[in-house]
């Protein structure tokens, strides 16, 4: 009897630091680039935890071992490396420097991850502690939680993501039974797989994205088969408690001013209002996700 189950094997990922040992300019090659090597080492550590919890992924590839050479890894038309006038990709991808010196906070984070990646792969421990539904397949409440070490993380009572019928999302005393209020996974399949729908809107959460310099979420995005980037992410809750954007993003994202880059912005919640923001472990960007009946 054989048994077919769809599997991927997550394709070459990395982060490219501006501080680096190698003086990458980092002006080619694909992917995000953070400041330093700690902010590389906790960009690795977010993909890595969020994509070892999907059941269908098999494996990952971190791209590359060893830094591009400064001047350019060469390439089509390039001169040839060690010539002084090479070109081509020229980031700090690497494990280690062009000298072989070592990324000790990627490693660290690395041999992190990796020691856990099957009970990662397993879920064990996966879902927010303070959950009452589950966040995949039960209809809930997004409720916002209160500072670590007050009243012991639980949630605040009077506060959960709310959608006005214009589609901004705001944070409004919980209502038990509120269509506005309450959120859903859908399949929708494509890229990214997930929607999450308010009942109220009927619209999905997302932040616009491209060439606006707005961060505020609204309820009133395309929920069908998404077709491009710009459509809304899928959204991952889990053991951190946060809510974070799962995309991918364009090739012109370094023009863009709102970008999806893959699962690095959370939704955070501030003053009555709702937006998303670099991912940062605060008390702001943690909900738990609530039995909405």
């Amino acid at each position: 009897m054989s048994c077919h189950v769809p599997w991927i094997l997550a394709e070459s990922m990395g982060f490219r630091g501006v501080d680096n040992l190698s003086e990458n300019p980092n002006t080619l090659g694909a992917g995000p680039i953070v400041p330093d090597q700690p902010a590389r080492a906790r960009a690795w550590t977010v993909y890595a935890q969020k994509a070892l919890a999907l059941p269908f992924l098999v494996g990952l590839h971190h791209f590359t071992w060893v830094d591009e050479p400064a001047g350019g890894r060469g390439g089509p038309n390039c001169p040839p490396i060690g010539t002084g006038k090479s070109c081509g990709e020229d980031s700090n991808y690497g494990i280690v420097s062009v000298d072989g010196k070592p990324y000790d906070d990627l490693q660290r984070a690395m041999s992190n991850i990796l020691s856990r990646a099957t009970e990662l792969h397993r879920g064990t421990g996966r879902q927010c502690s303070l959950d009452t539904a589950r966040f995949h397949t039960e209809p809930g409440r997004l409720q916002v939680l209160s500072e670590p070490g007050s009243s012991q993380g639980l949630p605040r009572a009077q506060q959960c993501l709310t959608a006005a019928s214009d589609g901004v999302v705001s944070v409004e005393p919980c209502v038990t039974g509120s269509a506005a209020q309450s959120w859903q996974n859908i399949v929708v399949g494509g890229v990214v797989g997930h929607r999450l729908r308010n009942e109220e809107t009927r619209g999905c959460l997302n932040t616009p994205l491209g060439n606006l310099h707005s961060h505020a979420l609204n309820a009133l995005g395309n929920c069908s088969t998404p077709t491009d980037w710009l459509w809304p992410p899928a959204w991952e809750h889990d053991k951190d408690c946060s809510l974070m954007q799962y995309c991918g993003y364009p090739s012109n994202w370094t023009t863009m001013h709102n970008v999806c880059k893959y699962d690095q912005s959370c939704a955070e919640v501030g003053g009555g209002s709702a937006d998303v923001r670099a991912c940062n472990a605060s008390s702001s960007q943690r909900f738990a996700f609530i039995a909405a009946h």
